[in-house]
């Protein structure tokens, strides 16, 4: 889901623990190559 060009925004997404054992967040630049990643949030 890309941000506005400005940078700023929300991008919300929902799931459960039943569907999912654990989430990462990942951004990236326009040209695809990484800014940020999280470690694993368990999700209980």
């Amino acid at each position: 889901m890309p941000l506005p060009g400005d940078g700023a925004g929300v991008v919300q997404w929902e799931t459960a623990a039943e569907d999912s054992v654990f989430v990462r967040i990942e951004v990236r630049h326009p040209n695809g190559h990484v800014a940020a990643l999280t470690n694993p949030i368990i999700l209980t």
